[in-house]
């Protein structure tokens, strides 16, 4: 289901000049191990606390990798990032009982946006939300980053060497 509304919301962006915007969410490093009850409350927590954040026209997919994807039709990237600012702050408050330890998740959030008027596919988006979630866990995590579209390209290693001039 979530393809075929990704296609339509796509093509329907760039057909009418519509802002499209997209968010790869992924939870930042916890100490310790990770057993699948507190896997569980981690997703259900980071589920609300995206659910709060967007409106009944978005759509969150969960992805491999304990990876969350965002898509905002009529967002531009301004109000993409305010979302996904509002959820990191949101699991950045909460807190996890795991055993005698108190867990503080964090997130971090890679955000990319289909302008109005250039031509862009769901994979140019896929890869500049992926630098950009990228980017912010290098950074250290728990935060928002942007990678443009030049940026993102410019980050690619070409499949076939050059040859040299």
């Amino acid at each position: 289901h979530f393809k075929e509304v990704l296609f339509i919301e796509v093509k329907r962006a760039r057909r009418y000049g519509f802002p499209l915007a997209l968010a790869l969410v992924g939870f930042d490093p916890l100490p310790g191990k990770i057993d699948n009850e507190l896997h569980t409350q981690l997703m259900g927590g980071l589920a609300l606390a995206i659910r709060r954040s967007l409106r009944d026209t978005d759509y969150p997919v969960q992805q491999p990798g304990d990876r969350v994807l965002l898509l905002m039709p009529h967002t531009d990237l301004a109000g993409s990032l305010i979302v996904a600012r509002r959820i990191t702050e949101r699991v950045a408050r909460a807190t996890l009982q795991a055993g005698d330890t108190v867990l503080h998740p964090t997130i971090s959030v890679g955000v990319a946006a289909g302008e109005p008027g250039r031509e862009y596919s769901f994979a140019d988006l896929i890869r500049q939300a992926n630098d950009g979630l990228s980017a912010a866990q290098a950074a250290g995590g728990n935060r928002v980053e942007f990678v443009s579209a030049a940026e993102s390209v410019a980050s690619e290693k070409p499949e076939f060497p050059l040859p040299a001039p």
